[in-house]
């Protein structure tokens, strides 16, 4: 089947949270454009699960207030009403006992860490405050100088810096990332850094994060359960895409320009014609896995909403828990997340075995009853999250200098992993993949 486009029809590959925001973006620079997606609905790695009246996020679960361009996305959409406040104690579980995390006063009082460690954060902070105008959130290349050594050959130098390594550092990498300090790059640690010393509120989005994405999407054409097999240049400078939807004949797409809003490890399948020094770039990005297990319980009298990090230990599956109430309905999600020690084993094992193994690490706490339980839901994430590992930084500075693009191609790159592991990283590097291609489509017609 032979579809033929006018001229500036663009195709988008990928209806993730990158690939949806640059759809937007070329929608209002007067474009026509085509989002093709794999998958049999929007969103990518944000996926909207109901459960009864309850909405579970199980993939992406909050917003934070220095997401800017996503907020000014939501305003402009009138999603910013929908927004809310998301209250939930934070802990870290070394051992059999949970430590709170609510503030600095409860950070730096209690026993879980020494004063040498404490000492040596308070160290780490006053690094992050000298470098603070290069640790940019939406331009995490400017701290590429600083992206030398790994989180854990930063810390594990000394015995104070091992404890903050094992019980502060790697928890949190592991439960919210599921990262391993050797994965990690420092720099890409002081950023984190930054923002959590940064006043921020998170929140959440009542009905669920997929409306943003969906939202966006608005005004393109959908094409969802659609793979695309293969991208060929033509002669007169376009693209020709041939696709195989999940039923029916395969499409053949002529386009304009095209914005490769997949995860790094599928362009090189996608682009067999990119140069060796792009494949090489879009090769060495590698991703973190997690399992995810999603249930609905009734709601106990004891119900408390937490957000929990495991210290990282021979055998444990659990690289975080959350419990979400919603005072809306009479029932609580609890979520957990395998780490990325067992992540990408966790992966490929049935349902069952997954639910076990997190469930027996989930020690302080505990499920609810059986009787309880009232809807299940199993996600897989093979790649989950890109790593920000030793080197990435330096890559991503090539990138920002339009050292990997084709700066005369009208072919673009987005996705989380060229600005932030985050909604925002994704949502801003699809706009800026938008006004490239715009640029280059302009300058081909003048």
């Amino acid at each position: 089947m032979l579809i033929c486009m006018s001229n500036h029809t663009i195709a988008v590959i990928g209806g993730g949270m990158a690939g949806t925001a640059a759809a937007h973006a070329l929608l209002r620079q007067g474009h026509r454009v085509i989002i093709i997606e794999q998958q049999d609905r929007l969103g990518g790695r944000i996926h909207s699960h109901t459960m009864g009246d309850l909405t579970v996020e199980l993939g992406a679960g909050f917003l934070s207030s220095f997401y800017t361009n996503t907020l000014a996305f939501l305003r402009e959409t009138r999603l910013e009403a929908s927004l809310h406040p998301r209250r939930s104690p934070a802990y870290v579980v070394k051992g059999q006992i949970a430590y709170g995390l609510t503030n600095w006063r409860t950070l730096v009082g209690q026993r879980w860490l020494s004063w040498p460690a404490k000492l040596r954060l308070a160290k780490e902070f006053a690094t992050v405050v000298r470098a603070w105008n290069r640790l940019d959130l939406h331009e995490p290349w400017r701290a590429a100088d600083l992206d030398t050594v790994s989180v854990a050959e930063h810390l594990g130098t000394t015995t104070a810096g091992r404890e903050l390594l094992s019980c502060m550092a790697e928890p949190l990498l592991n439960g919210y990332c599921y990262w391993s300090s050797q994965q990690t790059s420092q720099a890409t640690l002081m950023l984190i850094l930054k923002t959590a010393a940064l006043p921020h509120q998170t929140r959440i989005l009542a009905g669920g994060l997929q409306q943003i994405p969906e939202a966006a999407a608005q005004g393109a054409e959908v094409w969802l359960s659609h793979q695309v097999q293969q991208v060929r240049s033509t002669t007169d400078g376009g693209y020709t895409l041939t696709l195989q939807p999940t039923s029916g004949p395969i499409k053949t797409l002529s386009a304009d320009g095209i914005v490769c809003a997949t995860t790094a490890s599928q362009v090189s399948t996608l682009l067999p014609f990119l140069t060796p020094d792009q494949q090489a770039f879009f090769k060495a990005v590698s991703y973190s896995s997690t399992a995810v297990v999603a249930t609905r319980v009734r709601r106990s009298t004891d119900s408390a909403a937490r957000s929990v990090a495991y210290v990282r230990q021979p055998g444990r599956a659990m690289g975080a828990l959350t419990v979400a109430t919603d005072l809306s309905t009479t029932a609580d999600a609890i979520k957990q997340y395998a780490s990325g020690d067992h992540g990408a084993a966790l992966c490929a094992q049935p349902d069952q075995k997954i639910k076990a193994q997190l469930r027996s690490s989930m020690a302080p706490f505990a499920m609810p009853p059986s009787e309880a339980v009232e809807d299940e839901q199993v996600q897989r994430w093979p790649e989950a999250i890109p790593h920000f590992s030793v080197g990435h930084l330096r890559r991503l500075s090539r990138f920002a200098d339009g050292q990997i693009e084709d700066q005369r191609q009208p072919i673009v790159f987005a996705g989380d992993y060229l600005c932030g592991p985050f909604i925002e990283g994704a949502f801003t590097s699809g706009v800026r993949a938008a006004d490239r291609l715009s640029g280059r489509l302009r300058s081909s017609t003048n």
